[in-house]
């Protein structure tokens, strides 16, 4: 009897940063974030005698984590515990949507591929959790929500071509294209601190922090500003102001103030603050930027074309 073979399934999503809106997105603030070159795949083949679920991802083609599941989702093995307990949380609660039964997880080998350093805060569980959502035709946001205490904005991103405005309104996400092409984007450049900040720890933390309406609402007309900045003089006032309110929300110093004082330029952290991801807007080219942060130990450093969507 010949054999049939049957071709897999493959799915892609985008890594992410937010550029502004960081914490109070949570608060009903409109947020602009950034979908980027990088990103995550998902790929399914049937197994054609187990029943188990085999998973496998890699990072720049090198394993880092498997997992083996029986038919009721339970770990069997896995090579990173913390990994397999994340993972087996996301796959169980995709079986409280319509239409998933662990028929549709059990009988199948699962391999993805994460093309960035996971420690760089681009979204490698919100690329994930988007790819399962492809996977299993389920809504991401809803995924998301029931797995983590995040905006979703990043689902947002993941699924998105292009620069995104993006919304909590009654809980429930809204988003809109942004005509985010700024003409100063040789300006513009992201510098990885080196220090992976948690981002559902910072949350928790805010969550109990009283903000005005006032206050949201400034922070949503930043946004909106920030996409109509016409020259770099304009972003820069812009990511001070937002530096500024975010600053006396969390009582945290921005890293302008903190660690580069006499950088010639301005600074604004993305996302949660001490930790990932920083935009750097200068004047200054890539030479200066190198060897300002270089010499700061900051090696990783990429210009807005070399990582952004557009």
């Amino acid at each position: 009897m010949k054999k049939v073979t049957v071709n897999p399934k493959q799915f892609h999503s985008n890594g992410k940063l937010l550029i502004t809106g960081e914490y109070l997105v949570l608060r009903g603030a409109s947020a602009l974030a950034l979908p980027l070159k990088y990103g995550q795949n998902l790929r399914i083949k049937p197994l054609e005698t187990s029943k188990e679920l085999l998973w496998r991802t890699y990072i720049d083609n090198k394993l880092w984590f498997e997992a083996k599941f029986d038919q009721e989702l339970n770990i069997l093995y896995s090579s990173l515990k913390i990994v397999a307990v994340q993972l087996q949380k996301i796959l169980k609660a995709t079986l409280n949507f319509s239409g998933v039964s662990v028929q549709n997880l059990s009988g199948h080998e699962v391999r993805t591929d994460i093309d960035f350093d996971i420690n760089w805060g681009f979204g490698s569980s919100s690329s994930l959790i988007s790819n399962i959502g492809y996977w299993l035709q389920i809504n991401p946001f809803q995924l998301l929500f029931a797995t983590t205490n995040g905006s979703g904005y990043d689902i947002a991103a993941a699924r998105s071509e292009q620069p995104i405005l993006y919304h909590l309104e009654n809980k429930a996400p809204h988003y809109q294209i942004a005509d985010f092409n700024p003409p100063f984007k040789e300006n513009l450049f992201f510098i990885y601190l080196g220090q992976k900040k948690k981002s559902e720890s910072s949350v928790k933390q805010f969550s109990e922090t009283e903000v005005d309406k006032k206050t949201v609402a400034r922070v949503t007309q930043l946004s909106y500003e920030t996409i109509k900045a016409a020259n770099l003089e304009d972003f820069q006032e812009i990511i001070d102001e937002h530096n500024q309110i975010i600053s006396d929300i969390i009582k945290q110093p921005s890293p302008k103030e903190n660690q580069f004082r006499n950088f010639e330029g301005k600074i604004k952290p993305l996302g949660a603050w001490g930790g990932d991801f920083v935009l750097a807007a200068t004047r200054h080219g890539k030479e200066y930027v190198k060897d300002y942060f270089g010499s700061r130990g900051k090696q990783t450093i990429f210009s807005y074309s070399e990582l952004v969507k557009s």
